[in-house]
């Protein structure tokens, strides 16, 4: 494997032609003459060769925490592998081009911005067109919406984060519009920003009707967690008085 040093960034050229790296830094230089787009994945290279002969890494669409590669395929989620073949980080693609990237090592996340002026939006949102679907669920993460989307085959949709909830929301409420009923995927944790009352007035033509679907689901499985517990310590109890003596 060739390795080459990062010298200088400017605008990618594939990014402006579409809007986008208006702060013009997307597109790495390198020593060796080729460069390489951090967003669109642009490549050039004056001497012909594979980009990954030189930058070391490709991207694969692999199957990872029970979801499949066929689920990825279909939200646009790239895995990046380094030269030995090891998966290093995931990338979630916005509608607006920006990427969110979750290193594998740890769980932590970052983002490379596409350039573009408009709002992010909700992950997966240009994956479904408006008012092909009677439902749509919004959940907390994009992981979340790979799983739950690869169940239930509708549509699923993760806003950027509990802080950016209703904010994600509001910048996609044309698109959420499109829909006769729009499910809350996420926990309803008073201290988080985001409820059903917070999305009244969504429903334009026709009214939008929000549901705790997976709070519901919690507070099942709680009660359920609650009662295994009586019915263990009680169990413990019996076996104490049931011992011989002596």
């Amino acid at each position: 494997m060739v390795t080459s040093k990062l010298v200088s960034r400017e605008r990618c050229p594939q990014c402006a032609e579409a809007g986008r790296d208006i702060s013009e830094d997307n597109l790495g230089i390198f020593d060796d003459g080729h460069s390489y787009c951090f967003s669109c994945e642009y490549y050039y290279n004056p001497q012909g060769k594979d980009p990954t002969d030189i930058m070391g890494f490709t991207y694969e669409y692999l199957p990872w925490r029970n979801i499949t590669k066929e689920t990825f395929k279909r939200y646009s989620v790239l895995t990046k592998i380094n030269g030995e073949g090891k998966p290093i980080s995931v990338g979630f693609r916005y509608p607006n081009g920006d990427l969110k990237i979750r290193p594998l090592a740890k769980k932590e996340f970052f983002w490379i911005k596409g350039g573009s002026n408009e709002p992010s939006g909700l992950f997966g949102q240009d994956k479904f067109t408006p008012g092909t679907y009677k439902y749509v669920t919004i959940t907390e993460g994009e992981v979340d919406a790979l799983s739950l989307h690869q169940v239930l085959g509708s549509p699923v949709v993760s806003v950027q984060s509990s802080v950016t909830a209703l904010r994600d929301c509001t910048n996609s409420r044309s698109w959420l519009n499109s829909f006769e009923r729009i499910y809350l995927g996420m926990p309803m944790n008073i201290s988080k920003p985001v409820k059903a009352r917070h999305l009244n007035g969504y429903g334009g033509t026709r009214r939008s009707i929000y549901q705790r679907m997976l709070y519901r689901l919690y507070r099942t499985l709680r009660r359920l967690s609650l009662v295994l517990q009586k019915w263990a310590h009680r169990i413990h109890s019996l076996s104490l008085h049931a011992r011989p003596t002596g």
